[in-house]
């Protein structure tokens, strides 16, 4: 981002204005973020929203907002600092559109190489995004619900080193709830610091997770056992035929079978 650009934009923020190429370079940044970034953004997805509706509210077509924020530059996307200031002002709708305001010009786009390298280049996953997700949520419970310490960086990697194969965060975080009589009169115990009682408490939940697991299957398969009754007992009950009792009879001379409706 040259200077040029970035004092625009600081005097943008400054003054309440909003542009057309504000707009874009915002959406820009928060349209690499959610679908490249291996870091976790919980709020991207709704500040790109709020931007977005402004832009349309602003006259910026759904077209050229989709080719803008795919062709325009790394090196130009905004701070975080500045996306939220500018989401603020839409959510507030404080603002004053000059569409102008950061001339075309300043603007830099991505050559043709990077376009093509772009077009190769696949979203994450979903489930990176999930197992973010739930271990945000599941960090945000031991800190409300369990431990009575927000969780250091070393704490957070020792939670992390439970999950497995077999053992995803939401299912960590079922252990926790289900142990947390067990963590919380454990926690009586003497130790020499927070990283000694959190590792105490993750043993607790390690011992758990066995059970919670089983539990987990167990409901699985009942529900799946439950849904498959359901829909056979649909298939095969079928009110507007229904004929009432019938009795199957055998004629001992000619060797038949014939039905025979009960009235």
């Amino acid at each position: 981002m040259n200077k040029s650009l970035r004092e625009k934009i600081d005097e943008s923020i400054q003054g309440n204005i909003l542009s057309k190429n504000l707009l874009l370079l915002c959406l820009a940044r928060l349209n690499e973020k959610i679908l490249f970034s291996k870091l976790r953004y919980p709020n991207a997805e709704n500040l790109r929203n709020i931007i977005a509706r402004t832009a349309i509210t602003c006259n910026i077509s759904k077209k050229v907002i989709a080719q803008e924020i795919r062709s325009i530059s790394k090196s130009d996307h905004p701070t975080d600092k500045t996306i939220k200031s500018v989401s603020d002002l839409c959510a507030q709708n404080n603002y004053q559109y000059i569409e102008d305001f950061i001339p075309d010009k300043w603007i830099h786009h991505k050559t043709t190489t990077e376009m093509e390298n772009d077009a190769l280049r696949k979203p994450i996953k979903k489930k990176v995004e999930q197992d973010q997700e739930e271990l945000h949520n599941l960090i945000a419970y031991i800190e409300k619900e369990a431990m009575p310490f927000p969780l250091t960086q070393r704490m957070v990697n020792a939670l992390k080193s439970l999950k497995s194969k077999e053992y995803s965060y939401s299912m960590i975080l079922k252990a926790f709830k289900q142990s947390k009589n067990d963590i919380y009169y454990g926690m009586k115990k003497g130790f020499k610091s927070n990283y000694h009682m959190f590792a105490y408490v993750l043993g607790i939940v390690r011992a758990a997770l066995p059970a919670v697991k089983h539990y987990i299957e167990q409901q699985k398969k009942c529900n799946e056992e439950l849904e498959q009754h359901l829909a056979e007992s649909y298939r095969f009950s079928s009110p507007a035929e229904y004929k009432g009792k019938q009795k199957i009879i055998k004629n001992r001379y000619l060797y038949l079978w014939y039905t025979e409706t009960k009235s």
